[in-house]
């Protein structure tokens, strides 16, 4: 895991392409407890993990306790895997937080999926980010699955002052904002968009 702090003074990194079976693809794979990741731009990037239990970003696979802060991603990101977290900035937050971050890129997975963060976990912060890009996640329908303009899953994190501007599909869970919320607070946050489930919304 990375502990450090990366600051790229808002310049910008173009074309990074990531194709793994790993379990972790982002520019960092895995963030630990006190990383940072700040004022960094990521343009035309192609993240792709096919691991089983994936975890793909286009700034971390999976961040546990770290910090995102002000970065932007573009391009796409990925996860192939029969179960896989996939998010625009990040694949999956455990704490910490994340922060003025956005993102354009079109974010595919099977199971959790979401414009900013796959999935946001145990008190995790999420605040001032947004996304536009498309949200879909692809399953048989057998299985839990979650996508969300914002968040796919949300568990017991606070969200606030967030957007979602792009496309959101699914065959289960499927919300502007967030797939799941799951004892988790939404505060000024918003969609616009158009919404497509063979299922009741959740959001």
């Amino acid at each position: 895991s990375y502990t450090g702090t990366f600051d790229g003074g808002g310049h910008t990194i173009t074309g990074l392409t990531v194709t793994t079976n790993g379990q972790y693809a982002g520019l960092f794979g895995c963030i630990g407890s006190g990383g940072k990741v700040q004022n960094v731009v990521l343009e035309g990037v192609q993240i792709t993990s096919d691991n089983s239990s994936g975890y793909a970003g286009g700034v971390a696979g999976y961040c546990y306790e770290g910090t995102l802060e002000n970065c932007s991603v573009s391009g796409s990101v990925s996860g192939s895997g029969s179960s896989s977290d996939v998010g625009g900035v990040v694949g999956s937050q455990w704490g910490g937080s994340i922060t003025g971050c956005s993102s354009s890129a079109t974010v595919k997975g099977t199971q959790r999926a979401g414009g900013v963060a796959g999935s946001t976990n145990y008190d995790a912060t999420l605040t001032a980010c947004y996304a536009t890009g498309d949200v879909t996640v692809e399953n048989d329908g057998t299985s839990n699955a979650w996508a969300g303009g914002v968040v796919g899953s949300n568990a017991y994190c606070t969200v606030i002052a967030c957007y979602a501007a792009g496309n959101v599909s699914g065959t289960i869970h499927v919300g502007g904002v967030t797939g799941e919320n799951f004892d988790g607070t939404l505060t000024a946050c918003y969609w616009s968009c158009l919404l497509y489930t063979s299922d009741a919304a959740d959001d």
